[in-house]
């Protein structure tokens, strides 16, 4: 279900589920462990009652995900050090799906189209959670080689400086700005916050340095969201020592 009307601390609100599951389906970085689930299942009449348990194992950065700064900063906190009041805020949608089409793949996020947003919406404050929309959700039904322009199973052996990636991402001057701003998060519908043809990550090295965690692969419900005027709820896996995790991420609505 898309949208689910919910109740937070006492209020009605529409709840948006902007995860995608973790199945042998799910997309995950180049190189990283796939999604695996072995699950026990049994019957026990005599006690009258049903049983299982499983033991599931994956790379952290997969899927919709959290990246933390400890991912590209060696002294940056990592997953589990993220605070609350930084996972759970109000939240903008910066629309640049027009600009990212498969003649543009790589577009990345400019400073222009940040303003352009801030001119109908009002200004972009401290402590909000910036998603990005790029329309790139739309591929990730179709697979790897549609969603990240490369497929390993088909391809071969992923590596960062000769493997052509494609999906959009963020600019070197809109990462400045979103520091300077003094942003809780950032995050997309693709794959990273580099555009595919990044090899330098540039954009992780800027956010996360700055303690700006990042969110990515937010799936396509994010195109039943307002572009201000609601509150995001990011719930990593707390992985002690973690660069990243698996994310269920819910945007609120008010009724």
């Amino acid at each position: 279900m898309d949208c689910s009307a919910c109740t937070v601390l006492g209020v009605s609100c529409n709840g948006v589920d902007l995860s995608y599951p973790f199945n042998d389906t799910t997309i995950f970085w180049p190189g990283g462990e796939k999604f695996k689930l072995c699950m026990e299942c049994s019957v026990s009449p005599q006690h009258g009652y049903d049983y299982a348990a499983g033991v599931f194992s994956c790379a952290e950065h997969g899927g919709t995900h959290v990246d933390a700064p400890f991912h590209f900063a060696k002294d940056g906190i990592t997953v589990d050090m993220i605070p609350l009041n930084d996972l759970i805020g109000p939240c903008r949608v910066i629309d640049i799906s027009t600009k990212c089409t498969q003649q543009n793949p790589n577009y990345t996020l400019s400073v222009e189209d940040i303003l352009a947003h801030e001119s109908k919406y009002g200004q972009v404050e401290e402590k909000t959670i910036v998603l990005v929309r790029t329309g790139w959700s739309q591929y990730w039904k179709h697979g790897p080689r549609a969603y990240l322009g490369f497929d390993e199973a088909k391809d071969g052996p992923y590596d960062s400086e000769s493997s052509s990636l494609a999906f959009p991402g963020l600019s070197i001057e809109a990462c400045n700005w979103f520091v300077e701003r003094k942003v809780s998060a950032v995050g997309l519908d693709t794959a990273s916050l580099d555009p595919g043809n990044s090899t330098d990550f540039i954009a992780h090295r800027i956010l996360l340095g700055a303690g700006i965690y990042g969110i990515e692969n937010v799936n396509n419900n994010i195109d039943l969201l307002p572009p201000s005027g609601f509150t995001l709820i990011v719930m990593p896996m707390k992985l002690t020592g973690g660069s990243g995790a698996p994310a269920r991420v819910v945007a609120t609505l008010p009724v």
